[in-house]
């Protein structure tokens, strides 16, 4: 329901509704519709226990107000242009709710002292927030130039080349000048917390109000001195507005462009699933910065995204795509492919990284990004680039540990943040849970606190060893001999067999009908898929030869079983 405007008694017609959208400014306060419902309601209480009220009618109003309170909370309020402005709107709905006694909360205010009540509401309850961002991005420069101490880079006076200067010493210069600024917000949160309420107009009211009542409900010091300087309290508005913008370009854009990032996915598929991703990220976020910019520019037309590249990122030189100074951040999510599961080209891939026998080509296929990051910033071992990749916790147990992450440390290899093991699941049909780690690591030591998470728990340390534990670096190593009382160990459970002695349900029922002497030595395999998914059912058997003795040599005489033999040894 409208509320007639206040301006409208001196035109002898309506306005068109492209004046209404023009002049309406409920597209932007209604971002103070909290602080709007909150004066009310301290103006009501007030107006009920100075009697200027009656109870009955003061009651119905804070009734009202509250479900208004309550409904912006829980899923907005439903504002129109018609209503112009977030008083007006308020006003409105308040009115549909409780009828004519809505405009009872007029007495005793103005116009005036309400939209000044608002904004200094609005401004007392951001302010600490915008001090607690500066003093975090201050903390983030800190970190940053405690890392870049001895990064040189050129110093430059009236435009010109001066003298060498340390990068730390150049970010530091910003942490000053972002300190006068949390200093002149702080002198603005003083001037915030006076109350305008009660001004009226300019000159106050007739009615026996209570200014400090009304100050005390909204949590202000006191309420103004003087009524005049209350309502036509410019200061406030140029002081905070000049300190938001101090420093910053008069054009604010947004700087980060969907160019400044990078990927490479092993098929034009992939790679075109990634632009749309990235294209849709960028919308989300570009709809969230001009909330923060209040810039209204459209996102479309969509910019060009060929930073996506296709290839095997193993087998790419990533200096071609983009020098690793120009980089502050790799992370990503690569395949996990255990020994048993790799093809060949992923078997050449880590023979490329890791050298030809080496210890790591027989642990998961997913270190190879690891040693890659390692050596695209070989060159750049001051780098503050830093990694972070999705893997199988595998990487983190085990012979893993002091082969592989023993290399990486050694080569300077820090760990900043890590999520111990977790389990990743999907929408999949028979799929299996894959347990994962994510590991956060820097090319150099840094003087910081690290974080560790588990579950929902986030254990702050000054180290994290590379099996995401807390404590300084420990490297389990294998033993060269066995304890006397232990069997020798020589594997695990993966077969090494490459499927020479896996037989489907229907060869080991011929091979048992055809050599009865092989029957006693087939028996059902579970592994990990039919403990899965496949318990109640046989899907998979095994010739086990265990305990043969003399009838080996009847064994072998069996078809193809020599040649069976024959593999495995060369495997």
């Amino acid at each position: 329901m409208p509320i007639k405007k206040m301006w409208g008694g001196r035109f002898e017609k309506a306005a068109s509704e492209l004046v209404d959208e023009f002049g309406a400014s409920i597209s932007f306060d209604q971002e103070m519709a909290k602080e709007d419902i909150m004066g009310s309601l301290a103006h009501v209480k007030m107006l009920k226990a100075t009697n200027i009220l009656s109870a009955t009618d003061a009651d119905q109003i804070i009734k009202g107000l509250e479900e208004l309170k309550t409904e912006l909370a829980d899923h907005g309020l439903h504002f129109t242009v018609a209503n112009e402005d977030i008083h007006m709107n308020i006003e409105a709905l308040l009115t549909e709710k409780i009828g004519p006694v809505a405009g009872k909360l007029h007495t005793g205010r103005s116009r005036n002292d309400q939209v000044a009540t608002d904004f200094h509401l609005y401004i007392k309850e951001r302010l600490p927030k915008v001090v607690a961002a500066i003093k975090e991005l201050q903390q983030a420069l800190v970190r940053l130039a405690s890392e870049n101490v001895e990064t040189i880079m050129p110093g430059y006076t009236h435009m010109q080349h001066a003298q060498p200067i340390s990068y730390g010493h150049y970010l530091m210069a910003y942490f000053q000048m972002f300190q006068r600024d949390v200093e002149r917000f702080q002198f603005n949160q003083q001037h915030t917390d006076l109350s305008p309420l009660g001004a009226a107009a300019l000159a106050g009211t007739t009615f026996p109000i209570d200014r400090q009542m009304t100050a005390d409900l909204l949590g202000f010091k006191a309420p103004y001195a003087n009524s005049l300087d209350a309502v036509s309290d410019r200061d406030l508005k140029i002081i905070v507005g000049s300190n938001s913008t101090l420093n910053l370009d008069a054009d604010i854009k947004v700087k980060i462009k969907i160019q400044n990032f990078y990927g490479i996915e092993i098929n034009d598929f992939a790679v075109s699933v990634a632009r749309t991703a990235m294209w849709i990220a960028e919308s989300q976020m570009w709809a969230e910065s001009q909330n923060i910019i209040y810039s209204r520019d459209d996102f479309l037309p969509l910019d060009s995204n060929d930073s996506i590249f296709e290839g095997n990122a193993l087998r790419m030189d990533w200096s071609e795509i983009v020098e690793p100074y120009d980089v502050n951040y790799i992370m990503g999510n690569p395949p996990f492919v255990g020994q048993s599961y790799r093809s060949n080209e992923q078997k050449q891939d880590m023979i490329d990284i890791f050298g030809k026998g080496s210890r790591e080509t027989k642990q998961d296929y997913v270190i190879c990004w690891y040693k890659k990051s390692l050596d695209y910033v070989s060159d750049y071992k001051n780098s503050s680039v830093k990694c972070a990749f999705v893997s199988t916790n595998s990487i983190c147990q085990g012979e893993c540990v002091p082969t592989f992450w023993k290399d990486m440390i050694n080569a300077g290899v820090e760990i900043q943040f890590a999520r111990r093991t977790f389990i990743w699941t999907n929408e999949a049909k028979n799929k299996a849970a894959v347990h994962c780690v994510i590991v956060g690591y820097s090319f150099h030591k840094i003087n910081n606190i690290k974080e560790l998470y588990d579950g929902g728990k986030l254990t702050k340390c000054d180290h994290i060893n590379p099996y995401l534990v807390p404590e300084e670096d420990i490297w389990i190593s294998s033993r060269p001999k066995r304890p006397k009382d232990k069997s020798k160990m020589t594997t695990g459970s993966p077969a090494t067999d490459d499927g020479q002695l896996f037989l489907s349900p229907e060869e080991a029922k011929t091979m048992s009908k055809e050599y009865p002497i092989l029957s006693k030595y087939i028996r059902p395999f579970i592994g990990a898929h039919e403990f899965l998914h496949d318990l109640n059912e046989r899907t998979r058997y095994c010739l086990w030869f265990a305990d043969v003795g003399d009838e080996l040599p009847k064994i072998i005489k069996a078809d193809h079983m020599k040649d069976r033999f024959q593999h495995i040894k060369v495997f």
